[in-house]
C-alpha cells in the first residue's frame, strides 16, 4: 500500500495544479452511499444519497435522494434518467425543498489497466428557483483511472457545467467547474468505498465561489 501512495499525490497534484492560486472561499466535507440492483438484463435501479457540510464543516447545509434507472446499450455504452429532491439551508429563507430530473448517456473505454469515460448529461436545476425560475444546465464529466490492482484504483476526473440558453452578464462560459483526484477500494464483489478531494469554481448571484472538498463513499450492488 505504501509505495502507491507516491503515486496518488502525483495525481493529485496534476488534478489541482489551479488550485495554488486559487482564493479558499470554504471547506466542505461531502458523505454519499450509493445501491443499485439489477431488475431485468442490462436495466438496473439507482438510489444515491448524499448529505454536506459547509462552513468549514461545521454546517449541515445540502441533502439530496436521487432515483433513477440505467440501461445499458452496449458493453461500453449506458444512458440513466433520474428524479432527484433536494433540500438545501438557505440561510434567509430557512430550508428550501426542490425537484430535478436529469438524463445522460456515457461512453466508456479500456486501454490496459486504464479506463477513461465521458458522461454527457442535460438536468433542470432549481437552484436559483425563487430569482430566476429554474434553468436547465449541460454538464460534460470526462475521467481517467487506473486499475493498480484488486483492490485500488485511482482516478482523475474534471467536470463543466453550462446553462443552456441566456445566461447572466456576470456568469463565465462554463457556470461550475470541478477537478476531482481520488482513489476507489473495492471492499468485496458488492462494495466499493472512494474517498476524493474536489476543487469547485462557480460564480453564484455575481461572486465566485471557491470550495474545496473531501468526499467519502460507499458503493453497494444488491443481489
Amino acid at each position: 500500500m505504501r509505495k502507491y501512495i507516491p503515486l496518488f499525490l502525483f495525481i493529485l497534484l496534476i488534478s489541482t495544479h489551479e488550485l495554488i492560486w486559487a482564493q479558499t472561499n470554504d471547506a466542505q466535507l461531502w458523505i454519499g452511499y450509493e445501491m443499485d440492483k439489477k431488475v431485468i438484463k442490462r436495466t438496473k435501479t439507482h438510489l444515491k444519497y448524499q448529505v454536506r457540510f459547509t462552513d468549514n464543516y461545521t454546517r449541515f447545509d445540502y441533502a439530496f435522494f436521487d432515483f433513477g434507472i440505467d440501461y445499458s446499450l452496449h458493453d461500453n455504452i449506458s444512458i440513466s434518467t433520474a428524479y432527484v429532491i433536494n433540500t438545501k439551508n438557505d440561510r434567509e429563507l430557512s430550508w428550501l425543498l426542490r425537484n430535478q430530473w436529469y438524463g445522460n448517456i456515457q461512453f466508456e473505454q479500456k486501454l490496459g489497466k486504464f479506463k477513461i469515460s465521458n458522461r454527457e448529461q442535460v438536468q433542470t436545476d432549481l437552484e436559483d428557483d425563487i430569482e430566476a425560475g429554474g434553468n436547465w444546465f449541460y454538464r460534460n464529466k470526462t475521467a481517467l483511472q487506473y486499475k493498480l490492482n484488486k483492490k485500488l484504483t485511482p482516478y482523475i476526473q474534471f467536470e463543466g457545467y453550462m446553462r443552456i440558453g441566456e445566461r447572466p452578464p456576470s456568469e463565465d462560459v462554463l457556470y461550475r467547474t470541478r477537478y476531482h483526484a481520488g482513489v476507489k477500494y473495492r471492499y468485496n464483489k458488492r462494495n466499493d468505498l472512494t474517498m476524493s478531494f474536489l476543487y469547485q469554481r462557480q460564480i453564484r448571484r455575481n461572486q465566485p465561489d471557491h470550495i474545496y472538498s473531501i468526499i467519502l463513499n460507499w458503493s453497494h450492488s444488491a443481489k
